[in-house]
């Protein structure tokens, strides 16, 4: 899993050479299902508290409807 985010390093590196701001982001997998990601989640809040600023997750689509299949994109209209 970590290969899927060698894209996403990339083009952050394409927007700080473009602006010259260098974003304090910091990408991980976290795992499959709630025990695993809630576990990791918390280890990172906890080495980084209180320099975390926010979380993005993406991949969680999955357990909102039995339907959706791996590459199927889910965005959100409400919070």
């Amino acid at each position: 899993m970590e290969q899927e985010l060698i894209g996403l390093r990339r083009e952050l590196l394409d927007v700080e050479d473009a602006t010259g701001i260098h974003p304090q982001v910091d990408f991980r997998v976290i795992g499959v299902g709630p025990d695993r990601s809630g576990a990791t989640l918390a280890q990172i809040l906890q080495e980084n508290n209180p320099n975390v600023k926010g979380v993005l997750l993406l991949g969680g689509a999955g357990s909102v409807d039995p339907e959706l299949e791996t590459g199927d994109l889910l965005l959100a209209d409400r919070y």
